[in-house]
């Protein structure tokens, strides 16, 4: 059988495993060897050199405030947000951090961050969760604009397909909604029927054009094809991380 782990989704098809609450990590992606991201619920992010869990540290990042899914930059940098601090953080490949962003609704500023991932552009999109908006941040943490405000309630995660498209969880409506980043423009949304619950929040999109979504409401992970129609749903086996069996 093949066993794969959740994983954070990352540029270039790399990827860095997570130890947060299981329920809201990402989906399968192929393991980025000797690089692991750990996110225990005390609060730190710790880089390790070796496969597995337990590794070598080569840096560790403490008295974080609930930090979120990130993404790793060419640079080898890893992006994150911290959800109680309402800030965006860069962590360089020797550990230090810079933080960005501050409480409030202003364009540059944050509430309650959720996931983030690096499009196609270099850029960072980032869910800013009550402030029901992706925002859109270069590599040097500026603002530079903004995505589905008025039209989303609540988003928690990101995730680029292979055409360009941003694919963001809006939980609070219970959809998935695709947009045009040019644009802005929203393309297509979906989900489940209304009658069944449904709260998406982590989201990966494979090569194969498979998009898979994290349901916090029905311990699952949901599979659709790009155009929103549902291919598969598969449980989650809870565990020090998270776990599916093929």
């Amino acid at each position: 059988m093949d066993r794969r782990s959740f994983l954070l989704g990352a540029l270039g098809g790399a990827a860095l495993s997570a130890s947060w609450t299981p329920l809201r990590a990402l989906s399968a992606a192929p393991p980025l060897d000797g690089l692991r991201l750990r996110h225990p619920t005390l609060g730190h992010i710790e880089i390790n050199t070796q496969e597995g869990w337990i590794g070598t540290a080569r840096w560790r990042v403490e008295g974080l405030n609930a930090p979120q899914p990130g993404a790793v930059a060419p640079d080898g940098a890893v992006w994150s947000c911290e959800l109680g601090a309402h800030r965006l953080m860069r962590i360089s490949a020797e550990g230090q951090v810079t933080a960005f962003g501050a409480y409030g609704a202003a364009l540059g500023q944050l509430c309650y961050p959720r996931g983030l991932t690096l499009g196609p552009d270099g850029l960072i999109y980032l869910a800013d969760g009550l402030n029901h908006r992706v925002q859109i941040f270069d590599q040097r943490g500026i603002a530079l604009g903004q995505i589905g405000d008025g039209a989303l309630n609540g988003p928690r995660g990101v995730a680029f397909d292979r055409a360009g498209r941003l694919y963001v969880t809006d939980a609070g409506a219970r959809r998935v909604r695709v947009f045009d980043v040019g644009s802005g423009a929203q393309r297509l949304a979906f989900g489940l029927s209304e009658d069944q619950p449904f709260s998406p929040s982590g989201i990966y999109i494979d090569d194969e054009g498979g998009v898979h979504v994290s349901d916090i409401a029905r311990a699952e992970i949901l599979t659709f094809d790009t155009q929103g129609a549902p291919r598969r749903r598969r449980a989650l086996r809870v565990g020090r991380g998270v776990e599916v069996r093929a």
